[in-house]
């Protein structure tokens, strides 16, 4: 993402690694954040709830499971920002254009 801001500052036209190293951080989201986030709810938190429950540390277990579903939202929400213009927006780098989803670019004053 930090490599992401730099191009966004520094580029002047489209240049391949845009794409590469946005493509990279699409896949890296969906894979190491949302569907991690997924996976270790249901298949490892949730099937431990015994575990817990034998401990009365049921607190532990809602906090536990609370933290991912806020990792998971916060990680979703952030996709959507990322992806709002479209998939082509996202990839392709556009001087001077909320388009090349600039969260940083500032509105011109009319």
């Amino acid at each position: 993402l930090n490599t992401r801001w730099y191009l966004l500052q520094t580029l002047q036209e489209h240049h391949f690694i845009f794409t590469l190293n946005s493509a990279c951080l699409l896949l890296t989201s969906i894979v190491g954040r949302l569907w991690a986030m997924f996976y270790l709810v249901v298949f490892v938190v949730f099937p431990r709830y015994n575990a817990f429950a034998s401990r009365g540390h049921q607190d532990v277990f809602i906090g536990c499971v609370l933290g991912h579903v806020v990792v998971f939202a916060l990680s979703a929400q952030w996709m959507v920002k990322l992806m709002w213009n479209g998939p082509k927006a996202f990839l392709t780098f556009t001087p001077g254009e909320s388009g090349a989803c600039n969260l940083n670019l500032k509105a011109k004053a009319q």
